[in-house]
């Protein structure tokens, strides 16, 4: 990962809020400044705005590329399942709305346009304030840079409500659904439809706005506090901290995390983590010291979000840059695609996701 790459990631990580604002005027001010172009060259008007879209993409598409969010983006993976049923209301609704007021291309290239840089890279930047706060965030910073980019073609002012509460049903679905590609043709057909009577854009507005809260009660929580788990700081001699690399089943990303897991029925939080970074990682249970800190954790994986408070144990270990991967269950096994010794200062710029974004402040802490 060059330095340029490495430092877009770690502000991504290091400060999400301020990198989807960024996000959003970056996709905003060049498609406005290709429009404005390409009006000036004479192009005819459905033309110039596919192609201002297109142009625009690359702000998304160069978010993805430099911090390797390509699954994580949506752009690949996300294989066709039942869970894509769930768009099926979302359709009814554009089908329903009206008839047709746009050209198919122009609106197919703004919709793809528009859901990368907001369903795709924005809301995986705002995933680890969960399902509500995170919704919230892609709703409030991208779809008011979308309104304001399709007021470039003429869209009426009486949709905006209807506007924001389409955007916020596809971001609610965005937490179901692993690619963006069924949310850019939602997004295609909604803006290449003539506005509707107002009674009717009322009634589809408060349809929207009640699928979407019923979609963001529909994902999956686990608290540790119903489920006990553990995590393992396992350090070498030069204070770098390991890390599994695994993939997800529901998207395909890689998720790098600690070893840890639950805790068993009769036993210890200790003896837990010491049987968890031994079968994980092949590493002695010896490695683990009876010494934790507690910590919040937010993490997804598998389409669940995992929080609550969780034991943070210290271990050390002497071995060298590659452990061997631990007797594991042949499918927990297979999901494993790489372990590393890694700065925890660093951590943020792993290919995929990194499931403890405060992995940093707690090595420190154990390390003292």
């Amino acid at each position: 990962m060059t330095t340029a790459s490495g430092h877009l990631k770690r502000w991504a990580v290091e400060q999400p809020w301020l990198f989807a604002i960024g996000s959003a005027l970056a996709w905003q001010l060049v498609f406005v400044a290709a429009e404005s172009a390409l009006a000036a060259a004479g192009l005819p008007g459905q033309l110039r705005l596919a192609l201002a879209a297109l142009l625009a993409a690359g702000v998304p598409l160069g978010v993805a590329a430099a911090c390797g969010w390509w699954r994580e983006s949506g752009l690949v993976g996300g294989r066709p399942d039942a869970r894509w049923l769930l768009a099926l209301p979302v359709l009814a609704l554009c089908l329903v709305s009206g008839g047709a007021g746009g050209t198919g291309a122009a609106a197919l290239a703004v919709g793809l346009s528009a859901e990368l840089v907001s369903r795709g890279t924005g809301q995986f930047t705002l995933r680890r304030f969960g399902p509500w706060r995170g919704t919230l965030g892609v709703v409030l910073i991208f779809e008011c840079a979308d309104l304001l980019v399709r007021s470039w073609d003429g869209r009426a002012s009486g949709q905006v409500l209807t506007d924001l509460a389409f955007g916020f049903a596809l971001t609610a679905l965005r937490w179901h659904v692993g690619s963006v590609w069924p949310l850019a043709l939602l997004h295609a057909l909604h803006a290449a439809l003539a506005p509707a009577a107002s009674w009717w854009q009322l009634g589809v507005t408060v349809a929207l706005l009640a699928f979407g809260v019923w979609l963001l009660a529909r994902v999956p929580v686990v608290h540790t506090n119903v489920r006990p788990t553990v995590r393992v700081v396992c350090l070498d001699m030069h204070g770098r901290v390991l890390l599994l690399g695994r993939q997800d089943p529901a998207d395909g990303t890689r998720a790098w995390d600690l070893p840890g897991g639950g805790i068993g029925p009769e036993e210890s939080p200790l003896a837990a983590a010491r049987r968890e970074l031994h079968q994980e990682t092949g590493l002695p249970e010896s490695c683990v010291l009876d010494r934790y800190v507690l910590a919040q954790r937010d993490s997804y994986w598998n389409g669940t979000r995992y929080c609550g408070e969780e034991r943070f144990y210290l271990a050390r270990s002497a071995c060298g840059p590659a452990p061997v991967i631990g007797d594991q269950e042949p499918r927990e096994l297979a999901l494993i695609r790489d372990q590393r010794w890694v700065c925890p200062a660093a951590a943020s710029q792993l290919p995929g996701r990194v499931q403890m974004t405060a992995l940093r402040e707690i090595a420190r802490k154990l390390d003292q």
